[in-house]
Parts: structure tokens; C-alpha cells; sequence
């Protein structure tokens, strides 16, 4: 295991010589991975705290329609960050999720509604390649604050991004 580190740090600041040691080439590609999995990491971070510092993505009261006028800057800001990912392997998760008021089917419907929304709007007026976007309705899953209070169940209904590579 040594000699394998040895030789990619020796690869790595002589890259024009040939190492042939066993295992080399496997270690190599996952250290790529392991970096490509961190940039991964970065990007979804960055466009999650867009919301934090623009604002969050507003929809009208119990509908699928965003309300622009409260977010355009956060759309906006989405946009420009996700047209500026290098490359095309990469795929944007738009995330809807709702508080746990109603029937699961019910959330799970209007916040995959809502998360194509910002889906489109991202296409349509942001100029995203939609080959990039995806959107997915979780419902009430994965809640991040508690459901018994009307402060909880407002954090609870948002919208999230999660990067990720794209199929091959």
C-alpha cells in the first residue's frame, strides 16, 4: 500500500515516468473518485446555501406556482451557479418537500409539482441545459426541523438541490 502511494505522489509530480507497480492504476482512480465525490460535495453545498443567503424559493399558499417576485434572486443565483458546472456529467436534483400536515400521497404529489416547477423555471428562464435537472417530490420525508410547530413545519416546507454524476 505504501509503494502505491509512493508511486502516485511520484506520478503526480513526474507525471512523463511510468511506474509499474501493482495496484497503482486502482488507487489512482480512486483517488479521482474520492475527489470527484468532494467537488460533488461542494457544488450541492453552494447551491444550498444560496437560500440561506438569498432567501428561500417561494411558492403561492398551497399551490405548485412559484412566487418570483419573493425569489427571483434566489432562482436566479441557482441558475448561474449550476450554468457555470464544469462539464456534463453532472446532474441537479431539484428536491420538493412538504411538513407533515395532509396525506403522504397528497405531499408526495404537490412537492414533486413544485420541485418540477423550479425545474422549469430554471429551464425555461434561467437557461439551464435540462439535460442537467431532474426533480424529485419527497413529501413529508427527511423533515429538518419538528413537525409540531407552525415554525417547524415552514422550514420544513422547501426546496433542496442535491449534484450528482450523471447515468452513463
Amino acid at each position: 500500500m505504501k509503494t502505491a502511494v509512493l508511486a502516485l505522489a511520484l506520478a503526480s509530480i513526474m507525471p512523463a515516468m511510468a511506474f509499474d507497480i501493482p495496484g497503482a492504476g486502482k488507487l489512482k482512480e480512486s483517488a479521482g473518485a474520492a475527489a470527484a465525490d468532494k467537488a460533488l460535495e461542494g457544488m450541492t453545498k453552494q447551491l444550498k446555501e444560496i437560500q440561506n443567503d438569498k432567501g428561500p424559493i417561494v411558492f403561492k399558499t398551497g399551490k405548485a406556482v412559484i412566487d418570483v417576485e419573493k425569489c427571483k434572486t434566489t432562482l436566479e443565483t441557482a441558475a448561474s451557479i449550476i450554468n457555470n458546472f464544469p462539464g456534463s456529467s453532472l446532474v441537479v436534483r431539484v428536491e420538493g418537500y412538504t411538513d407533515s400536515k395532509g396525506s403522504v400521497q397528497a405531499n408526495k404529489r404537490i412537492s414533486q409539482q413544485r420541485a418540477q416547477a423550479v425545474v422549469n423555471w430554471l429551464k425555461s428562464t434561467g437557461k439551464v441545459d435540462a439535460k442537467l435537472l431532474t426533480a424529485k417530490g419527497f413529501g413529508p420525508e427527511n423533515p429538518i426541523a419538528d413537525n409540531t410547530t407552525e415554525e417547524g413545519r415552514a422550514k420544513n416546507r422547501r426546496v433542496d438541490f442535491t449534484v450528482m454524476r450523471a447515468a452513463k
